[in-house]
């Protein structure tokens, strides 16, 4: 989904477009791919975080996470 998303956003979107991406559970490759088209992308997460293996952990840039907590689901 995330894959198919920014398909959509390069032909929509500037690169200096501002972006939050909710509830991201795509891939480290994904991320790079996010972060490369639109350097002003940011990332939030559910608890599924929690079940993220070592490379997405590591692939994310800190910084670019916009909330330190957990986005909770209603």
């Amino acid at each position: 989904m995330h894959a198919r998303a920014l398909l959509i956003m390069r032909k929509a979107c500037k690169e200096e477009q501002k972006l939050n991406i909710h509830c991201f559970m795509g891939e480290c490759e994904l991320v790079r791919e996010w972060m490369t088209a639109f350097p002003n992308v940011h990332f939030g997460f559910t608890a599924a975080v929690q079940k993220f293996d070592r490379e997405q952990i590591q692939a994310l840039c800190w910084k670019r996470i916009i909330r330190s907590c957990l986005q909770q689901r209603e």
